[in-house]
């Protein structure tokens, strides 16, 4: 097998792994997906680019047969009853402050549409 393909492969196969880790803790607190009844996209401003990721979920869950509201907010707003959180590793903190007990999922990139479809997976 040439080396390069090789390498690429295992580059491909830890990202996966990767990805699906980040899915696995999402249950960490033990919530099914008939227990989440709001998924929070949240940014700094509420536009722009959480609105994008927010509807790449919304099509994934639906897709899926899930009837989960997804919905997008500046971090100061995201509200209480929020149970999972999609937000930007710097606004983790200040989200996980404000809500204790929601599921935090870092983004690196909004628009990262296999990051969504692992969440929704996991959900199954």
């Amino acid at each position: 097998m040439n080396m390069a393909v090789l390498k690429s492969w295992k580059k491909l196969k830890k990202e996966v792994s990767a990805n699906k880790a980040v899915c696995k803790g999402l249950n960490q607190h033990g919530k099914l997906s008939e227990e989440i009844s709001l998924i929070a996209f949240a940014c700094e401003a509420g536009m722009g680019s959480s609105l994008m990721g927010a509807n790449i979920l919304k099509n994934n869950l639906k897709e899926a047969g899930f009837d989960i509201p997804v919905k997008h907010f500046a971090v100061n707003q995201v509200p209480e009853n929020a149970d999972v959180v999609f937000t930007q590793e710097n606004l983790a903190a200040n989200v996980k402050k404000r809500l204790p007990n929601a599921q935090i999922v870092t983004v690196n990139q909004y628009l990262d549409k296999k990051l969504y479809a692992d969440f929704v997976e996991s959900l199954k």
